[in-house]
């Protein structure tokens, strides 16, 4: 499958939105905040910037515990739910859909962290350009915590080619991906079915896959400096047989 530049335009909406709901209600999210705030070490009256925040599972708990945070996203209808869900928590949150390479703010953000897949799907310039835009947003000293699958974690887990399930009694999805080592790129077509109808809904999907150090590189260019990764699920210090990794770097100092 050839890499569709943009894809992501059209991927989150439709039947993804159904996905993505039941999906992320499995989520241990206050156990993931725990360990993204212990990483952190925020003041009490942080902001923070949540770059692909979706429905805002991250954001909504995070600011539950009493921190000031803003939500960017390019999907509106999970924006949508977003702010349904922090409304129906009486927690105070600015939602807002903004492209993650073009950021508004400068030295505003105690810490930013773009996690839950959120990082790699743009092509090289503008993976490039989203932690150029964030360093600009961040406060000196501030930090910077993405989570993603690496190149090491993929293929040292590698999972199935073709995995489906059902989601809910009406709607079965199906993922058909491989990995194009010319790229570096996960490629992936969603495919949902409404089994009452048999109507199928088709997507792509692609992204970027990095080496740990390829990553640290990529930081680097932007101007982060003091990096440490982590095993998302164990909280440990990467290494290979990770299954996800945690990657934490920071601002320089003035």
């Amino acid at each position: 499958m050839p890499y569709r530049s943009e894809w992501w335009q059209t991927f989150y909406s439709g039947h993804y939105v159904d996905f993505h709901r039941e999906a992320v209600s499995m989520k241990p999210t206050a156990e993931e905040v725990d360990f993204m705030l212990k990483l952190l070490q925020l003041p009490s009256d942080a902001k923070l910037l949540d770059l692909g925040c979706g429905e805002g599972r991250h954001a909504i708990e995070i600011a539950k515990r009493g921190y000031q945070v803003t939500g960017i996203d390019v999907t509106e209808p999970l924006l949508e739910i977003a702010r349904a869900n922090a409304a129906k928590q009486q927690v105070d949150i600015q939602f807002e859909k903004r492209d993650m390479r073009s950021l508004p703010w400068e030295n505003s953000f105690d810490a930013a962290y773009c996690v839950w897949g959120s990082f790699g799907i743009f092509d090289e310039q503008g993976n490039y350009d989203l932690l150029s835009s964030t360093y600009d947003a961040l406060k000196p000293g501030g930090h910077l915590l993405i989570e993603n699958h690496s190149l090491e974690t993929m293929l040292l887990n590698s999972q199935t080619a073709n995995t489906w399930h059902s989601i809910g009694d009406s709607l079965l999805h199906l993922e058909e991906r491989h990995f194009d080592h010319t790229t570096s790129r996960l490629e992936s077509t969603w495919i949902f079915i409404e089994q009452a109808t048999g109507q199928i809904e088709r997507e792509a999907l692609s992204m970027r896959i990095y080496t740990y150090r390829e990553l640290c590189h990529l930081l680097e260019r932007a101007g982060f400096d003091h990096f440490a990764g982590y095993d998302t699920i164990t909280g440990k210090p990467f290494n290979l047989g990770a299954r996800r990794l945690t990657l934490f770097s920071t601002k320089p100092e003035l």
